[in-house]
């Protein structure tokens, strides 16, 4: 009943309308008249097309073979008085098919003509069809052209020209525009029409070349069957200017300094595509890609070459790993030619390499060969570049180092550190082979020979760069679990072997202490029952930034086991097979019999000298028993007050100690497990902070900062040292990683926001975003969740601070913040173990300003949320899910900008960054950035919109939501609008 009395109301309005047009015709009123007789029938606030008042007033403007032109004044009044929509309007028109009455169709033409300028929306209700109408009058714009085409072009001269003006300014404007590439994703069958007709339209033209110059409209058809992002008037994001003025990349080299000292067995592929994404974000050609990460792996390598610390890690990354990374970028993309196989990309990478002459005048020695031509050769092997592009570079060397001196091989110690590493990297390969291959047999038959084959690795640096190579090569994992097999195999039962039990012990702690339990022991190689050393590993084992806890270790003993091993050694001939256990028992035991002789010592039950014979009876059996216990006594000095440290101390200490070679024991291969378990002990010590004696010698690159001065000055100096540099040296890394270990992410983070505040120029803006993005991917999910979630708000909500907030440094931290939330996005789609640092974001949450905790929930009226980003369209990209805590910090990021716009309507320098902050987002990831922006409130953009609409384009509100989803639809169409009406709203 409701329903048909509404419907009877709405016939009876039309009724009145349609006769109060006759009067007023009838009457010829004046379009003012009209303007005031039709308030008597149309409701105040209510608009004509509820009531279908267009249809009206064109079916009486058009019913004869000539227009009304006075009938059509009253529609032109009807909207400029916002009576009826420029959509409702549009629709009407597009619906005419009189062409069979040119008068009335030119009459129709000159309307649009007249109103093309102003079309847009005003009320709600009509956004949602004014798209589908701009895209309906296009087609039927093209039915004009096809009717008259075909029919008389001398007699329709009017009807060929003016669509093809009208289209002309539809496709120049970018709100029409992007109105039409709105309504593609909305009427996909209006849209197919559209096509169709002007595929019609072109055949037409084909068959009567005149019409081309007549009225050309050929380049607005294609336009009109192309309409994407980035090749009409809807873009000028997809084109922004790339910065090519920038000298180098900076954050090239420092990734890969931070990337090779945290896990040098990280994945190929996924460190592909790590560079990919600064590719991407910098908008780099891949040539120049290439060109970088060599430039980047050369200074590095020059920056190790001579020293003890990290050589063997580069060489092996240099000469290995970087033809791989190489491959990953560019394999899928090979030339074959008659001088052979290659990658245009790699070749113009080299080409670009010679202007680093310097450079390469440090890698290269006048012998045949050299570090960048060892490297060229494996590109070669890669075909990546061919054998006539190799000695086209040569040529090229020998220009640009035409006059220059060259270094003597004889003399130049970098040159012959560069080739040695190089030579002993290619002899490490086969041996690593050789290796595990050994490692593959069957325990029974290698027991007895195994010790000597594993203790020929152990001397000098072979074990490291042996290690270098299987961690570039990706084999680490499976050299692990190699050695894990034999280690639970030798540990006891009738296959009990000592020796190979503390050997492969020994060798896996290293393994550990160089990469982390979290890469060693991470991934599926792993998978399946925890063998001893991993437990070992988890519960006692020392590593930085993961503290044990003494009493744990000590509640895993065996207290019979105890009591035995402390029998044993105060024996005068200590025999620990007699104990009657296996290796893995006593092991654990070794802390609780250590934490007995400590306290017997600290009671005087024990004299020094028992206490000497006790530990040299622990070192001279077995390396594994002084590491067992140096790991208890190191956790346990850090609760003991200070004065109680010099005994635990001087323990670690005597494990130390050199031995002579009359007091050698008679083991096999004992020197070169001693050798190994001083470095993990000291290694130790370095982890745990543990001071040493000044005697002791200790290497230079000791990761350890102890400083009598503040820690941000520490940092302070660090930091500009690398900011004048440009690159991340050994020594810089190092330091600071034990800076972010030692004060904690929240600091760090903070700390480095400051030094980047500081600086002034826009050259050093973008040098420091660079740098400090590459280090912050010492954990770069954890520094991006603070950088969002702590360090904004202080900025935006501190009135100290947000003063900071001006250009060029608003720009620089928005683009800080963008870079780090790719990047931690991608970093959640890889297989990457990841490396956890000690933190708790309950606190960072607690230094939130407690009026903004509430934005996690939505403020207000803001809590809804435009969902622009469907299941369906985002499993069609590659890109990964978004997951705790980026998805948890962009939600609360997006929540906290919209209470800042919304309290701050105007210009402002919080606006000015939240704007800054988006447009970075669209600009650097596309269709990429729609997944991020999906937990927009609603009324973030138009509030932006409002306060900075000089600075919004069509293209941008068009990437900030997904078109595939009704709501991103209804979004984008409002947003337009408004940015449409605040253009055509006169300036005061």
């Amino acid at each position: 009943m409701g329903v048909t009395m509404e419907s009877s109301k709405v016939t009876s309005k039309t009724s009145s309308l349609k006769a109060l047009l006759l009067r007023a015709w009838k009457e010829r009123w004046s379009d003012l008249q009209w303007g005031i007789h039709i308030k008597t029938i149309l409701p105040r606030g209510v608009s004509g097309d509820v009531y279908n008042l267009a249809d009206c007033i064109l079916q009486q403007a058009l019913v004869g073979p000539g227009p009304n032109q006075l009938v059509m004044s009253y529609l032109k009044h009807s909207l400029s008085a916002q009576l009826v929509s420029y959509a409702a309007v549009l629709q009407r028109i597009a619906k005419y098919d009189g062409f069979h009455k040119p008068h009335c169709v030119n009459c129709l033409l000159e309307f649009i003509e007249g109103i093309q300028s102003g079309i847009t929306c005003r009320g709600k209700p009509e956004e949602g069809i004014l798209a589908s109408a701009i895209l309906s009058l296009a087609h039927w714009l093209l039915q004009c052209y096809h009717h008259a085409a075909i029919s008389s072009p001398e007699s329709h001269n009017d009807m060929l020209q003016k669509p093809a003006s009208i289209l002309g300014y539809m496709l120049n404007c970018d709100f029409l525009t992007a109105m039409l590439y709105l309504a593609k994703h909305d009427d996909k069958v209006l849209y197919s029409d559209v096509v169709r007709k002007c595929h019609e339209v072109e055949d037409v033209i084909l068959q009567n070349p005149t019409l081309a110059t007549v009225a050309p409209i050929q380049e607005l058809l294609s336009k009109l069957c192309h309409l994407e992002l980035g090749t009409t008037s809807l873009t000028n994001l997809n084109e922004r200017e790339i910065d090519n003025t920038e000298p180098l990349t900076y954050c090239i080299q420092a990734l890969l300094a931070i990337q090779v000292m945290l896990n040098p067995s990280v994945d190929t592929n996924e460190l592909a595509n790590q560079l990919r994404l600064l590719q991407r974000l910098k908008g780099y050609k891949i040539a120049r890609l290439c060109c970088e990460i060599i430039r980047a792996c050369l200074m590095s390598l020059n920056n190790v070459l001579g020293t003890n610390n990290e050589e063997s890690k580069w060489g092996a990354f240099t000469f290995l790993k970087l033809p791989q990374i190489l491959f990953a970028l560019t394999g899928s993309n090979i030339i074959s030619s008659s001088d052979g196989d290659y990658n245009e990309d790699v070749a113009q990478s080299i080409q670009l390499l010679l202007q680093f002459v310097p450079l390469i005048d440090l890698m290269d020695s006048p012998a045949s060969s050299n570090c960048i031509e060892a490297i060229l050769t494996e590109l070669v092997k890669l075909k990546l570049l061919n054998e006539k592009q190799v000695l086209a570079y040569n040529q090229s060397r020998e220009v640009v180092s035409c006059g220059l001196a060259r270094m003597d091989i004889n003399t130049s110690g970098g040159q012959n550190s560069g080739m040695a590493i190089l030579k002993v990297i290619i002899r490490a390969q086969p041996t690593l082979q050789r290796i595990l291959k050994t490692l593959d047999a069957d325990y029974s038959k290698i027991q007895d020979a195994l010790p000597n084959v594993l203790s020929q690795v152990l001397v000098g640096k072979s074990f490291e760069l042996i290690l270098s190579v299987a961690a570039v090569e990706g084999k680490l994992k499976t050299f692990v679990s190699k050695l894990i097999k034999f280690n639970e195999c030798a540990k006891g039962g009738a296959t009990a072997r000592p020796v190979l039990f503390d050997m492969t012990f020994l060798m896996l702690c290293s393994i550990v202490q160089t990469n982390g339990s979290q890469v060693v022991f991470g991934g599926e190689e792993m998978r399946g029952e925890k063998s001893f050393i991993e437990t070992w590993v988890e519960e006692c084992m020392v590593e930085r930034a993961h503290p044990k806890c003494p009493d744990l270790m000590l509640s895993q003993a065996d207290q019979h086991v105890v009591d035995a091993l402390l029998a044993q050694l105060k024996s005068p001939q200590p025999d620990f097979s007699a104990i009657g256990v296996s290796w893995d028992r006593i092991c654990m035991s070794v802390p609780a019999a250590t934490k007995e002789v400590v306290s017997a010592w600290e009671l005087s039950l024990l004299s020094t000298a028992d206490v000497k014979r006790i530990l040299e009876n622990m070192r001279q059996s077995m390396c594994c028993l002084p590491i067992c216990a140096s790991v208890w006594l190191c956790s346990y000095m850090q609760i003991l007050p200070q004065d109680s440290l010099l005994k635990p101390m001087n323990m670690v200490q005597q494990f130390l100690t050199a031995v002579g070679n009359e007091e050698v024991p008679q083991q096999e291969n004992f020197k070169e497990r001693f050798y190994l378990m001083g470095q993990i002990i000291r290694k130790i010590q370095y982890d745990m902070h543990i001071a040493t004696s000044s005697k002791l010698k200790v290497s230079p690159l000791s990761h350890s900062i102890v400083s009598r001065e503040p820690m941000s000055d520490e940092l302070g100096e660090i930091w500009s040292a690398v900011q004048d540099k440009g690159w991340l040296n050994v020594t810089a890394t190092h330091a600071l990683e034990s800076l972010f270990i030692t004060a904690g992410p929240q600091w760090f983070v903070m700390s480095l926001v400051k030094e980047v505040m500081k600086l002034r120029y826009k050259e050093e803006l973008d040098k420091a975003v660079d740098l400090v993005l590459a280090v912050f991917h010492l954990d770069i999910e954890t520094c991006t969740e603070i950088l969002l979630m702590f360090v904004l708000p202080h900025y935006l909500h501190n009135i100290i601070l947000n003063n900071q907030l001006m250009e060029p440094q608003c720009s620089a931290l928005a683009k800080l913040c963008v870079y780090c939330i790719y990047a931690a996005w991608q970093y959640q789609g890889t297989s990457t173990p990841k490396r956890t640092f000690p933190t708790d974001m309950e606190e960072i949450e607690d230094l939130i300003p407690g009026k903004l905790l509430h934005l996690e929930d939505g403020v207000g009226g803001s809590a809804a949320v435009v969902s622009s980003v469907a299941i369906s369209s985002q499993s069609k990209t590659d890109s990964p899910q978004i997951r705790p805590p980026l998805l948890k910090s962009l939600k609360f990021l997006f929540n906290f900008f919209s209470f800042v716009t919304e309290q701050t309507p105007y210009i402002s320098q919080q606006t000015h960054f939240v704007f800054r902050f988006i447009e970075l987002i669209v600009s650097c990831g596309k269709d990429e950035a729609r997944p991020l922006l999906q937990h927009m409130p609603t009324t973030l953009v138009p509030s932006l919109v409002r306060a900075l609409p000089d600075l919004f384009s069509t293209d941008l509100v068009l990437r900030l939501y997904d078109l595939n989803t009704t709501a991103g639809r209804k979004a984008t169409a409002s947003d337009l609008c408004l940015l449409r009406n605040l253009s055509l709203k006169p300036t005061v």
